[in-house]
């Protein structure tokens, strides 16, 4: 009897798929790309958010400045600059028996025809935020031309009465009025009022003004 001829077998391997598939690896790039994006965003926010910060600080740098620069434009028109009295020029009156120093840049004008039944003299110093006035009231005293004053100010004007008192001008008697309009660009308004012994002499300035103007009064024979 014949012998049947044995067959080889062949082991047959497993198939095992590779972890590393292509559908794998586009998966991990994938998921890189997203991160990379997600940072990406996230800095461009923190950066955006940090120049924002920036930016209003330094808008609060500028505007402080700017805020001081306007307050200081507005004390300037209020109380401007008084230029030392020593480069004044001189204002003689003889006939009244008086003289004093003003603004070398004021233009004095002088109206004698002005109520002249009132007023002996009227005298106008024009220029700049430190124009001024000075009259020579006549047939009144000093108490009277007060009285006068304030009745034609207070309750007609919108000022507020905040100085009245008595003071000293070249040694003689002398009254202050000083007046604080409601306007705030506007400075006080003083009125100073003396008598010479025959006529009393007004003068109404800027209050910022008014000390140096009477430092350098005098009467005179």
């Amino acid at each position: 009897m014949k012998s049947q001829p044995q067959l080889k077998t062949q082991q047959i391997q497993p198939i095992v798929q590779s972890t590393d598939s292509p559908l794998t690896k586009k998966s991990i790039m994938l998921l890189f790309i997203l991160l990379g994006l997600l940072v990406i965003t996230v800095s461009v926010f923190v950066g955006i958010q940090i120049g924002k910060s920036q930016i209003t600080n330094t808008q609060r740098v500028v505007l402080e400045p700017t805020t001081a620069v306007i307050q200081e434009a507005f004390d300037q028109k209020v109380a401007p600059t008084i230029e030392t009295t020593a480069s004044w020029k001189t204002y003689v009156d003889s006939e009244n028996h008086f003289i004093f120093k003003y603004p070398s840049n004021l233009n004095p004008q002088q109206n004698k025809e002005f109520l002249k039944d009132i007023y002996s003299a009227f005298i106008s110093f024009e220029g700049d935020n430190n124009s001024f006035s000075l009259y020579v009231s006549l047939g009144n005293s000093m108490e009277g031309e007060v009285a006068t004053i304030r009745s034609q100010t207070e309750g007609h004007i919108n000022t507020t009465l905040v100085k009245n008192e008595a003071i000293k001008i070249d040694g003689k008697d002398g009254w202050l009025l000083e007046y604080t309009p409601e306007k705030p660009v506007q400075a006080n308004i003083s009125r100073i009022i003396t008598s010479n012994g025959e006529n009393v002499i007004v003068i109404n300035a800027n209050a910022n003004i008014i000390d140096n103007v009477i430092s350098t009064f005098k009467f005179i024979n």
